[in-house]
């Protein structure tokens, strides 16, 4: 497959000195060299962006700006025939010694509008998607300690019984880096290259979303 328009991935290192001097600094947040935002009035606030989940029957903790994580994001659009339809994703991960990554993905007939990004996001129920077969919907992925990758997509793929649903979608007020934040919960099975399956239940996170052109 062909990417037509310029991967859009951000990484975000969230270190920077806070530059406070004057009151009216207070409608933008900040973060300090500890990676706690520091909001309007110069409260200091911690990072609210995680993902945890019980991934074959252990409890997995991903915070943003703790034990070396970071909440990335990013969107990427993919042609599928080489002509005019596009799978569009957009990445939500938590990114550190172990990964956990949401792609929300969507078929166009074209390059999707900003619109039609943002409108990607919403609150309900979506289906379970296949990057590999061009199809909406989302797709969990999870790499473990040892580096091995598992997906609701390889494998059989089969998700009998597995759920994702978005219960929040508001506009982030505690940064600037997206747009918005969206709060999501979801149980599925992952399988690795091999066909092995796990189980992740109880998953949730609270994530910067909507990556726009």
């Amino acid at each position: 497959m062909t990417n037509l328009y310029s991967t859009r991935f951000s990484f975000l290192t969230l270190f920077a000195f806070v530059l406070f001097t004057m009151s009216s600094c207070d409608k933008d947040n900040y973060w300090d060299e500890n990676n706690v935002g520091i909001g309007n009035g110069g409260v200091i606030m911690a990072s609210p962006f995680y993902a945890e989940a019980s991934i074959d029957g252990k409890k997995r903790e991903f915070k943003d700006g703790q034990d070396g994580y970071r909440n990335t994001f990013g969107s990427k659009g993919v042609s599928l025939d080489g002509f005019g339809t596009f799978l569009e994703k957009q990445k939500v991960a938590f990114d550190g010694s172990q990964n956990i990554t949401v792609y929300f993905m969507e078929r166009f007939l074209d390059e999707p509008s900003n619109e039609d990004i943002k409108n990607m996001f919403r609150k309900g129920k979506y289906n379970f998607g296949n990057s590999n077969a061009g199809s909406s919907g989302v797709e969990i992925e999870y790499k473990d300690a040892s580096g091995t990758v598992w997906s609701t997509s390889n494998g059989s793929g089969m998700q009998a019984g597995s759920s994702f649903e978005v219960i929040n979608h508001y506009s982030n007020h505690f940064d600037t880096y997206t747009p918005y934040i969206t709060e999501a919960v979801f149980s599925c099975k992952l399988y690795d290259d091999n066909g092995n399956v796990m189980e992740l239940n109880n998953g949730r996170v609270v994530a910067r979303t909507v990556v726009t052109h």
